[in-house]
């Protein structure tokens, strides 16, 4: 466990904020959305999300209500195995460390953030049935990853640096950072990482020579899952399509400091090429963190968007104040108008 802290907190003593004491568990009305108590670990909650979602539609094609609690830990199961072996393809033994609570601390209800001092590590070497053996020892310790005030979200990340590794996650960075930021929240480099493996500093396709003694590092291979961010829409970061356009239409989200997930029933989107001219489509929002009730179900209007006048068919006016997650949605789909179809717009 050595280094941990000092990856995540540039220093031995840091620690999370009481607010990451929890699990993966779900929203008691929108059975597929994990839920989010405080904020904080959103990003770690959003990207796991993601994962869940993949597994739910394109593996097991279900569909997202009448689900059973055997179906949603198996799909919480498979989406932590999934985020652990992207981080071990970027390390050159391929080797799984999942990190669990000893004894029953993941299972009760814990003030302050499990400790690395309070884990074991279980190690599953590189091999045809590694993903099995993962999954298995997943799914007979699942509660300690899904008991609401326990020890899930910490120990999940303590299991993406030990598989990564410290050496090699501080090796992707393009400059020496914190994985957890001093707000709380996740860095881009920790999402990354489960993500696709690479801890990069940058989500554009591929390295940047700006120099003989600098190299910025991004995204080498296509994503399953997509992220966008409202920091495109500024005009200070880059999103490739290795992110943009995922093999699956689910995107996780960053706007305002916060993460959330877009995603499409509809498989075919993924791929989709979508102009000015396309017919509408729909995409379904979720934050985890917005105790939303329905489905938030956005109607994405291809070439619809007028700045300083009528926008598209739900014909609101655009006012000085743009609302965050539609200029997200833009840096993927340039001038497209988004309704949220009479839902509270959140901002």
């Amino acid at each position: 466990m050595h280094g941990i802290k000092q990856l995540l907190f540039k220093s031995d003593t840091g620690n999370f904020h009481t607010s990451w004491c929890q699990g993966f568990y779900f929203h008691k009305k929108l059975e597929y959305g994990i839920w989010q108590e405080k904020g904080g670990p959103c990003g770690i909650i959003a990207t796991v999300q993601a994962f869940f979602l993949k597994h739910l539609l394109f593996v097991q094609k279900q569909k997202l209500t009448g689900l059973s609690l055997q179906l949603k830990n198996n799909c919480i199961a498979s989406a932590i195995a999934d985020i652990l072996l992207n981080a071990a393809s970027g390390n050159p033994s391929g080797a799984v460390n999942l990190v669990v609570p000893r004894g029953a601390q993941g299972l009760r209800a814990n003030p302050t953030p499990c400790q690395p001092s309070a884990c074991q590590k279980l190690t599953f070497n590189s091999g045809p049935d590694q993903r099995r053996r993962l999954l298995g020892t997943l799914l007979s310790s699942i509660g300690s990853f899904t008991e609401e005030t326990g020890a899930g979200v910490v120990c999940l990340v303590y299991s993406v640096i030990l598989t990564k590794g410290v050496e090699e996650m501080r090796a992707d960075f393009d400059f020496e950072v914190s994985l957890i930021n001093e707000y709380g929240y996740a860095s881009q480099e920790l999402i990354n990482t489960m993500l696709v493996g690479k801890s990069a500093s940058n989500c554009f396709d591929g390295d940047k020579v700006m120099g003989p003694d600098l190299t910025l590092k991004g995204i080498e291979r296509q994503s399953e899952i997509g992220f966008l961010t409202l920091f495109e829409h500024y005009g200070n970061f880059e999103v490739g399509d290795y992110l943009k356009r995922p093999v699956l239409p689910i995107w996780v989200i960053c706007s305002e400091s916060h993460y959330s997930i877009m995603f499409s029933t509809n498989f075919a989107l993924a791929g989709q090429m979508v102009t000015p001219g396309s017919r509408p489509f729909d995409v379904i929002y979720y934050d985890e963190l917005a105790k939303q009730e329905e489905d938030i179900i956005l109607t994405v209007e291809p070439g619809k968007y007028v700045a300083g006048g009528k926008r598209g068919l739900d014909g609101r006016t655009q006012q000085e104040y743009t609302v965050p997650i539609d200029a997200v949605l833009r840096t993927k789909w340039a001038k497209a108008n988004i309704n949220w179809n009479g839902r509270t717009v959140i901002l």
